[in-house]
């Protein structure tokens, strides 16, 4: 039987939403924000899940985030999208 990653995906996603504010991120993130020479800017946050920590993080110091991912349970319902499916 072949398991799709989308499906790997939905078998974590309750458990890592339940999860995901366990962590302070900002140990990590801060240094990378500070070595970057825009403070402000366009973001691509490819694999995006819920925006959560990343884009968020960015989002809160003024910067225009785009989130990609295929993983539509993760989309905010107020936030604006567009579901594509690539195949190669």
């Amino acid at each position: 039987m072949d398991i799709t990653l989308q499906e790997i995906y939905d078998g974590f996603a309750e458990t890592y939403e339940e999860n995901r504010g366990l962590f302070d991120m900002t140990e990590v993130f801060d240094p990378f924000y500070a070595g970057l020479e825009a403070k402000q800017g366009r973001l691509l946050d490819v694999g995006c899940g819920a925006g959560e920590p990343f884009a968020r993080f960015f989002i809160d110091r003024g910067w225009t985030v785009t989130g990609v991912d295929f993983y539509d349970r993760n989309r905010k319902p107020l936030m604006p999208f567009t579901v594509l499916y690539l195949k190669r």
